[in-house]
Formats: C-alpha cells, sequence, structure tokens
C-alpha cells in the first residue's frame, strides 16, 4: 500500500510540474506579446538608464556635468552659487575643499556654516569620520562652535558652525590673524537667508571676504538672489559661477493613503495632473507649470486618455511604442533623459488641444485621486484631525511595510503629537502581541523554560561552578561542567528570545533582525558609565519595536540615537518635526506628511520631501500624503518657493561691534613699528570695505530689498518714539545734560 501511494504522490507531482511548466510557458508568451518599450516606462520607471559622467581623478566617483564645472570653480578659487534638488550630490564639493585645505598645508581654514544645531553636530562627527591628520602643537584637526558649546574654534583647520556664531568670531579682534587664513567658507542650505534670522545669513554674506561655496535645493527667485550675489563678490574682485542643477537624480512619485476596506484602495497613486486641473479654464490657454514633471508612468496614462479622445497620427506617434522606436535597440535600452523627452512633447501635444478635450482627458486621470480624497475628507467631517491619525498611523504603517515602502520619515508639525503617536504605534503592537501570547500559552512557555534554566543552574552550583564563572584560579572545568554550561546558553538564550518583542509585531527594516537592548547601547554607547537603555522609557521600549520619535525638545542622546539607528536601518519609522527636513542625513524610501499644519509650507514639504529616495541608497523616493485635505494638497505640489526678501541687516549692536573692531586694528597698527605697517594695512581696507557694505547706502540700488532705506527710516522713527517713552517714564529728563523736552 505505502508503494502505491508513493507512485501516486511521484504522478502527482510530475503532474503538477507540467502544469506549473504550461502556466509559465503561457505568462512567458504573454511578456513575450507584451510591448517591451511600454513595460520599461508603465511598470519599471526607475530603473530606466541614468546618466553617468566620466572619471576623474579629483574625486572617487564619476562625476555628472555640472559636478565636474563645480570642481573647476572651486580649482579655481572663485565663488559659487549651487542650486540644485535634495538627494543630487552636491555636498560632495563641501569635502573636496576640505582635503584641498588639509592636503595644502597645517595653517589654511575651510568654515562650514550649517543652519541648525544639529546639522552642525553631523557633519562635525561625518568629517571625523572622513578625514585623518597628525599635527605637531595645539592644532586639530575639527573644531565646532555651536550655541550651546564650542570646541577648538580656533584651533582648527576645518570649522563647523552656525552663521550667528560665526558673527561672533569674524567681529572679535582677537580672531584677526584667524581671519586671514580662511580658504573657504561654504553656506549650506543658503535659502535660510529668507527665514527667520535670515539677517545674519545676508550680513555674513556681505561681510566675508574669503571666496564662498552657497549651496540651496530650495532657493526662491534664485535670479535676483544671484545679481546680488554677483554685485557683492565683483566688489571682492571675484566672479561668482552660478550652477542651476534642476533634475533629481532619482525621481518622487507622490500617493494619498486612505483607510478604505482593500490594500489596492488604500495607497492611491496620484497623478500629477490632479494638482493642476483648478488652472484648466476655457478662456486661457493651459499651461504646465516651469517646475511642472511627469514620471513616464504617468506619461503613459496621460497619452492614453488623449488617445481615447484624439486619434490625430501627431498623437499614435507620441505612443511610447512608437516615439522610442527612434532610439537604438529600444528593448532595454531607454533613458532618464530619453523618457524627459517625452514628458515635454506629451505635455506641449496636451496643451494644443481643445479645453473640452483636456478636461475630459484630465477627469479620466485624476479620478482616482478624487476617490481617495473624498473618502478621506469623508472621514475628517466626522472625527479630528488628530482622532483620524491616532486611529490610522499604524493601518498606514502596514500598508507601507506591504508596498516595500520602509523605512520612512512620518512628518507632524506638533512636537506632542510626535510622541503620542511613536507611543500609540508601540502600545498598539504589544496589546495585539499580549493577545497572542495569551491565545498561544506564551507564560507557560517562558515558566516551562525558566524552571529548565533555574534546575541546570543549580546543578551547576553543586558541582562548585556558577553559570557566569569562567575559570577558577589554576582550575578547569571538567567535560560534564562544559557540556552542562553550553546547556545553560542554550536555554538562556530561549529565555530571551521569549521575553524579547516577538517580530512579527514589530516594524523591522527588510532584510534586518530584531533589535536588542544589548544592541542599541553598543550601537549609541559614548564610552560613559551611565548607559542609554533606560527600560522603564516608553520611548526607549518604542526603539525594540522599530518606531521612534524625534523633535528638538527631546534629550539630545535619544535623537542621535534614533539617527544613528535609522542610518543603520534598524529603525523602520521616525516621527518627526521639521527637525529632520534641512540636510540632516538620513536616507530614507519615504515621506509621509500625516497632518496639516500652517507650518507646512513650499518650503518645509520641498525640504522634507527631499529625504526620500537619496541618491546612492534607494532608485526612486515616495511622497505619501495621510489626513491632509485636498485643497492644501494641490497647494503644495502647486505653490512656488517664497521670494527672497532682504532683512535690515543694521542694528546698534552690530554698528558698536563693527566699529570696535575697526578701532582696534586701527589703534594697533597705528602703535606697531613700521616693519609690520604693511601686513596691516591691506586688512585695514578689508575692514573699512565690510563696513561700508553694512553702513553705506549703496545697497539702495543693489541689495536684494530696494526698499530697505524706508525700512531705516521707520527704525529711526521708532527709536525716537522709544527714547521719548523713556523719558516721560523717567519724569522728563532727557538728552545731554537733562534738557530733554517732553513729547
Amino acid at each position: 500500500g505505502k508503494k502505491d501511494d508513493k507512485e501516486k504522490k511521484e504522478k502527482k507531482e510530475k503532474k503538477d510540474d507540467k502544469k506549473e511548466s504550461s502556466s509559465s510557458s503561457k505568462r512567458m508568451i504573454q511578456l513575450d506579446q507584451q510591448s517591451a518599450i511600454r513595460y520599461q516606462v508603465e511598470r519599471a520607471a526607475e530603473y530606466l538608464r541614468r546618466p553617468v559622467g566620466e572619471a576623474d581623478e579629483r574625486v572617487p566617483f564619476k562625476p555628472d556635468d555640472w559636478q565636474r564645472r563645480l570642481l573647476d570653480v572651486a580649482d579655481s578659487g572663485n565663488s559659487a552659487l549651487i542650486v540644485a534638488p535634495t538627494a543630487s550630490g552636491k555636498t560632495f564639493i563641501a569635502y573636496y575643499v576640505m582635503e584641498m585645505c588639509l592636503r595644502a598645508n597645517n595653517t589654511d581654514v575651510v568654515v562650514y556654516v550649517a543652519p541648525t544645531g544639529a546639522l552642525v553636530n553631523q557633519v562635525h562627527h561625518e568629517i571625523q569620520a572622513r578625514f585623518t591628520k597628525t599635527y605637531q602643537g595645539d592644532t586639530h584637526l575639527t573644531g565646532v562652535f555651536n550655541t550651546s558649546y564650542r570646541e577648538d574654534h580656533v584651533k582648527c583647520q576645518i570649522l563647523v558652525t552656525r552663521p550667528e556664531c560665526l558673527e561672533i568670531m569674524l567681529l572679535d579682534p582677537a580672531n584677526v590673524e584667524w581671519a586671514k587664513n580662511i580658504r573657504h567658507i561654504i553656506f549650506d542650505e543658503v535659502h535660510s537667508v529668507a527665514m527667520e534670522g535670515g539677517e545674519v545669513w545676508e550680513r555674513m554674506l556681505l561681510y566675508v571676504s574669503a571666496p564662498i561655496l552657497a549651496l540651496s535645493a530650495t532657493l526662491g527667485d534664485m535670479d535676483k538672489f544671484r545679481g546680488w550675489l554677483e554685485a557683492v563678490e565683483k566688489k571682492r574682485g571675484r566672479d561668482l559661477f552660478f550652477i542651476n542643477h534642476q533634475e533629481r537624480h532619482n525621481d518622487l512619485c507622490p500617493y494619498i493613503w486612505s483607510d478604505r476596506d482593500t490594500f489596492e484602495d488604500q495607497l492611491t497613486g496620484m497623478h500629477p495632473c490632479w494638482a493642476v486641473f483648478n488652472k484648466l479654464t476655457p478662456d486661457h490657454r493651459f499651461e504646465f507649470p516651469s517646475d511642472f514633471k511627469l514620471l513616464p508612468e504617468h506619461c503613459v496614462r496621460l497619452h492614453d486618455a488623449i488617445l481615447k479622445q484624439d486619434q490625430s497620427d501627431m498623437v499614435k506617434d507620441l505612443a511610447p511604442e512608437a516615439y522610442f522606436q527612434r532610439i537604438p535597440d529600444p528593448t532595454f535600452n531607454i533613458s532618464m533623459r530619453d523618457a524627459r523627452r517625452w514628458e515635454i512633447e506629451i505635455k506641449k501635444c496636451f496643451c494644443t488641444l481643445g479645453y473640452e478635450v483636456q478636461k475630459r482627458v484630465l477627469e479620466e486621470v485624476i479620478s482616482d485621486s478624487n476617490a481617495a480624497c473624498a473618502h478621506i475628507e469623508q472621514r475628517l467631517n466626522c472625527m479630528s484631525e488628530r482622532a483620524y491619525l491616532n486611529a490610522n498611523m499604524l493601518p498606514m504603517l502596514r500598508t507601507l511595510e506591504k508596498a516595500n515602502m520602509l523605512p520612512c520619515i512620518v512628518f507632524h508639525m506638533t512636537r506632542d503629537g510626535c510622541v503620542q503617536f511613536a507611543l500609540g504605534i508601540c502600545n498598539l503592537l504589544r496589546k495585539a502581541e499580549e493577545v497572542e501570547q495569551e491565545r498561544d500559552g506564551h507564560a507557560s512557555k517562558i515558566e516551562k523554560q525558566q524552571k529548565k534554566l533555574d534546575t541546570m543552574t543549580k546543578a551547576l552550583e553543586k558541582m562548585g561552578w556558577s553559570k557566569d564563572q569562567a575559570s577558577k584560579e589554576g582550575e578547569e572545568p571538567s567535560d560534564e561542567q562544559k557540556e552542562l554550561m553550553q546547556d545553560i546558553m542554550m536555554v538562556q538564550a530561549k529565555v530571551d528570545k521569549l521575553k524579547s518583542v516577538d517580530p512579527r509585531f514589530a516594524l523591522i527594516p527588510p532584510g534586518q533582525g530584531q533589535l536588542h537592548p544589548s544592541e542599541i547601547e553598543e550601537m549609541v554607547s559614548t564610552g560613559g558609565r551611565k548607559k542609554f537603555f533606560t527600560p522603564s522609557n516608553p520611548l526607549h521600549q518604542a526603539l525594540l519595536r522599530g518606531v521612534a520619535a524625534h523633535h528638538a525638545g527631546l534629550p539630545t542622546n535619544y535623537l542621535r540615537a534614533v539617527e544613528r539607528l535609522f542610518r543603520m536601518k534598524r529603525l523602520s519609522v521616525v516621527i518627526s518635526t521639521e527637525t529632520l527636513a534641512m540636510g540632516i542625513n538620513m536616507p530614507t524610501k519615504t515621506s509621509v506628511f500625516a497632518g496639516d499644519s500652517n507650518f507646512l509650507n513650499a518650503m518645509n514639504y520641498r525640504q522634507m520631501a527631499g529625504r526620500a529616495g537619496r541618491r546612492g541608497f534607494d532608485l526612486r523616493g515616495q511622497i505619501v500624503f495621510m489626513g491632509i485635505r485636498r485643497d492644501k494638497i494641490k497647494r503644495l505640489q502647486n505653490s512656488e518657493l517664497p521670494t527672497l526678501s532682504g532683512n535690515l541687516l543694521m542694528t546698534s549692536t552690530v554698528g558698536v561691534r563693527l566699529l570696535i573692531k575697526h578701532s582696534s586694528i586701527r589703534t594697533q597698527h597705528e602703535s606697531d613699528v613700521m616693519a609690520q605697517a604693511k601686513k596691516y594695512e591691506d586688512f585695514i581696507d578689508r575692514i573699512e570695505d565690510q563696513c561700508k557694505s553694512l553702513l553705506e547706502s549703496y545697497r539702495e540700488d543693489k541689495g536684494i530689498v530696494p526698499e530697505e532705506p524706508r525700512s531705516l527710516e521707520l527704525s529711526r522713527l521708532d527709536h525716537r518714539e522709544r527714547a521719548a517713552l523713556l523719558a516721560r517714564g523717567g519724569g522728563g529728563e532727557g538728552g545731554e545734560g537733562g534738557g530733554g523736552r517732553r513729547r
């Protein structure tokens, strides 16, 4: 009977193999019949061939053309304004000029200026990890000057600092010799000139005399800013080179998440045309915004919709199967640049259509996005945004996990919300784990293994050994004792595994194992006696489930641990405010925007979205909108970057500090011997020029904002009003000799 059963089983397996072979051949036939060209642009667009630069001995990678031009500018000693998208590879130039400085001598200095303390700390650590150099004397490789602390800031070759700290150093007469050794100043995230505190950035751009490299990904009104900076550099006798690279190395694909029933309905791909539908009017010819981007799969859908309405030869020639036939070997050879040219042609074709045709085409391609937003708005009308986010944060993350879109950074603009969501996810996972453990008798399993461990430990102790005892002086354990110790270690490992977090109830990055407290200690240890991981801290417990919060109000050691664990791909989810938006090196697959906020503007949106799809890590980045109404999403997609406006640069404090520095150097010059006179002459001229840059009225014509004289007049009026109020408050006495008059 057993032999017959075996033969039947073998026959069944052969039959199944034939069926599988037949079905696979059918699938192969279907794939052969399917257009390979269409498949590339519709299903595998992230794998399209990217342009590859040529080798350059100055850097260890193959730079693109714009990167090579940037290297040439740095070598020439001129200044440059570099505008390139996030994740495009522009920061490499900072490390290049640092290496040039370190190789040249032991006295030249490079200053790296960053907008936030977190970015200062990160860049400082990266420089220490990247470069090594031995010095004689009291010189150091790196120094840092932050708002909270300073270290070796005047005894280093590479200084990492913030603009307000650099201003303190440059206006200090004691740092005159140090300032003359500055070889390059790198202003990272230079668009901060348009933000709060931007007057310090503007003063530093006017005040420094060394060549500058100004980097930005989100610079609004760049032509105006470029013209102003060119005029400033021209006064210093240098050219300003403008490098504007607008194409991302990796595309960003937008999605809308909604809490609908099926996985397919929850994550909806957002067609970019959805955001510009309201711009379509019968009275004006439709034009796409200059920075409007369609991915290849969006182009396919838009073309198919156009073809249903217009069967002309022009439209048919734009079908992917027809258009890409003109390139050599289109079956496997379509490039990102080819797709970009195709996108431009399709957009031109759409703009030539009549209003009614355009409307029908767009209504077809945006129907999915409208349905998703309608569902979200229906839910938000029934409950608060915070309640909606609390209820759906974990389901949203599970959807991303299924779609292979983790790790992700979830951006939410309130501090308490970030912590609340992180702990809420952790609590839901823990409760689900407890239910599962109760169902399968988890506690009894632990108890059984613990009893076994206790019994074995007591047996070992009766032999005169403890499980933690490695060896005694001049005595080795017997074979029986060694065997028992190994058994104890195996049982202990089982107990630890049973007590640890179940991976099914954690968000673990792809290809990684479960995170344990000992690993966290090892990864974030600073060498001190005090341990980082605290079991009673719920945020620390959340790390074990792959979830973390991040905002400026959390402890520094926790934030550093989160950043490092995320970079090492041991965390899947970080819920953050805008602290991770600007420059922090935390590569992620997906940026999620959870909930609306007044602080979620065009600038922050582009910075946050740019965290996804980092060059060298992923082929594409994803953007997911969650719990945001359609009007706000459209504004974020369409809105232009804010126009740069100048700041009131001159304050009484800055003026006094400039005059003190100027008079200090003048006194030193006049009291010096003639042999030292020439040493200071040129520098005094530079100081006078710097004072004039801030004090004279030439900025009325060449500044960022021509209206500044009016601001100065208002400032003077404000000063007079304050003086009058003080005079009234002090009994009517004011001016010299108490002769002030009442007003």
